[in-house]
């Protein structure tokens, strides 16, 4: 048993044309084809122009260690397969798995999360073995005991605790409309490589999600515009996280955002899986996926400060390359 990213990928990029749609997490069945003379797995591209606190450089930092001692991920849609990323499965040092490294993890507690909240506390049994028997590169597999389906990350128990994400699709018409143009607004302000294909091509929101702590509230959203050529079909996708205090009717203020373009089939799908508190240091993380052709990485990325989020940390990539 072990992961990989599959033709599920092609069936997502066919659903994100319909608006407002929320999209799976990473996809489990037949392996998808490579798309002749592409680059699968391609850095992300930050946006270009005057150096801004929201501006991912994709300067990678290190694994937080209030985060424990690593992720756990759901792997089927049953809730009863993991997968476990260690902070040292990270790109260029993850060269494959064995029973031994996550050996100390078993039969721990582990809180389980997702978009909605929190999913109730499980027992973690990692799997024996290691590597991938036909040459894919693999997460080590886990089950967990008595988990409920929707889960979509875990941390060891009590190292966070949920943040609640909900939908804008659940908003009246009314407020979603305006969402959608404050998000759009802070998108199209924007400015990445110069590319005059793009440049009279508004934004669409394909999936956005509010969220609220104490001091702060916000929205996570991916936008994306396209370029339908039969000979060239084009994707620009913008991932951002926006805030503001609690109760304010300001604008919201523009707290993080990553940038991807490409072919249509080679752009990178950006899916929100959970946001939680730190318990130590009280910091917000939200845990995405982004998920190439063939496969799939997951992101960390923590609120450093008032309008200031950074991904700190990455996964290596899984999957058939």
């Amino acid at each position: 048993m072990g992961y990989k990213l599959r033709c599920m990928s092609r069936l997502r990029r066919l659903l994100v044309q319909l608006p407002i749609l929320v999209v799976g997490g990473l996809g489990l069945g037949c392996k998808q084809e490579r798309v002749p003379g592409g680059t699968i797995n391609p850095p992300p591209q930050a946006i270009s122009g005057e150096p801004s606190p929201a501006v991912d450089t994709g300067n990678i930092l290190k694994w937080d260690s209030a985060g424990g001692r690593g992720l756990v991920l759901a792997a089927n849609a049953s809730g009863d397969g993991a997968m476990v990323l260690l902070p040292s499965y990270a790109p260029g040092e993850f060269h494959g798995w064995h029973s031994a490294d996550i050996h100390p993890l078993a039969n721990t507690r582990w809180d389980l999360f997702g978009r909605t909240g929190g999913f109730g506390t499980v027992q973690l049994v990692p799997e024996q073995g290691g590597g991938d028997p036909d040459g894919c590169t693999s997460w080590p597999p886990a089950t967990v005991h008595g988990a409920a389906p929707g889960w979509r990350t875990a941390f060891e128990a009590g190292v966070a605790t949920p943040v609640r994400l909900d939908s804008i699709e659940a908003m009246s018409s009314a407020d979603s409309s305006r969402l959608t143009i404050e998000i759009t607004r802070l998108a199209s302000s924007t400015h990445g490589p110069d590319d005059s294909l793009f440049s009279t091509i508004p934004f669409v929101v394909r999936n956005a999600y509010r969220f609220q702590t104490a001091d702060i509230e916000g929205v996570v959203a991916l936008v994306q515009r396209s370029i339908h050529s039969e000979a060239n079909p084009r994707e620009e996708h913008l991932f951002l996280v926006m805030e503001r205090p609690v109760g304010s009717t300001n604008s919201y203020k523009l707290g993080y955002i990553t940038r991807a373009a490409g072919s249509e089939w080679e752009t990178p799908l950006t899916d929100v899986l959970a946001m939680v508190t730190l318990t130590a240091t009280h910091r917000l993380v939200l845990i995405a996926s982004r998920e190439f052709a063939d496969e799939g990485e997951i992101w960390w990325i923590e609120r450093l400060g008032p309008d200031r989020w950074r991904s700190t940390w990455r996964s290596a990539a899984a999957g058939c390359s």
